[in-house]
């Protein structure tokens, strides 16, 4: 698979600061399956936890890049 996605290093929370959650050194390129994946082993691991599901950012969307051959 082929990156196509913009994950976090740190994981997004309430009240993270844009300059964090926009910093390039906080992402990471993937592919959406094992970006989903990791969002998922993340979110069990807080609720074996117990500890509360922050709320999404619904304002932001992840970034999608598309393939571009350049000749």
């Amino acid at each position: 698979m082929s990156a196509s996605v913009a994950g976090h290093i740190i994981p997004t929370y309430p009240g993270m600061p844009d300059s964090l959650f926009f910093d390039p050194m906080n992402l990471r390129a993937s592919c959406k399956p094992h970006n989903t994946a990791r969002g998922v082993a993340a979110r069990l691991e807080r609720e074996l936890n117990g500890e509360a599901d922050p709320e999404p950012r619904a304002e932001l969307r992840p970034v999608q890049f598309t393939e571009r051959k350049i000749w």
